[in-house]
């Protein structure tokens, strides 16, 4: 009897400490952009900005918002917003997101002169790493495709198409 209750013990302490990450009710994160290179050729000269999204335990699928600032060089600059919807495993130690966005991109005033604001269409995929049950790190791969349509038909369409690499935190509540 005194080995059944042990056992019984002892397998409900690890049932409740393996998924101690489920007992979650919601979480945030937040990412930085680290650089960003373009489809054509080349890296900006820096990118800035913050991604946040939220997601619910009950159900996988969550929502962000990016918002960044590229820096093209030769004093060009592209404002970056984009709302994401995204698919988070559930897995308490490794996480796996893959997710969808839709934005737009406007320019600063030298190159607002010649093109349109874009519209932009993303896709990323991200892996993340629980240190903690409630704290984990995360990286993040984000594939853009879009393009500036140019205001008169003498000048070429603007490529804003590339690859956005990130680094972020994640809380759990």
């Amino acid at each position: 009897m005194k080995k059944t209750i042990l056992g019984l013990l002892v397998g409900l302490a690890f049932v409740f400490s393996a998924s101690a990450a489920n007992a979650q009710i919601l979480e945030i994160y937040g990412e930085y952009p680290l650089s960003y290179s373009f489809s054509e050729g080349g890296s900006a000269d820096g990118v800035s900005g913050l991604s946040v999204g939220v997601r619910s335990f009950v159900l996988p699928v969550g929502l962000g918002v990016d918002q960044y600032t590229i820096d093209a060089g030769s004093g060009a600059e592209y404002e970056v917003n984009f709302y994401n919807i995204f698919y988070a495993s559930p897995f308490p130690i490794i996480q796996l997101t893959v997710g969808v966005g839709l934005g737009g991109a406007s320019y600063d005033a030298t190159t607002s002169a010649v093109y349109k604001d874009a519209d932009l269409f993303q896709w990323y995929f991200g892996a993340g790493w629980s240190i903690m049950p409630l704290l984990g790190i995360y990286v993040g791969v984000h594939n853009v495709s879009g393009s500036g349509d140019a205001k008169t038909a003498t000048d070429p369409d603007l490529e804003l198409s590339g690859r956005m690499t990130s680094f972020g935190i994640r809380f759990g509540f």
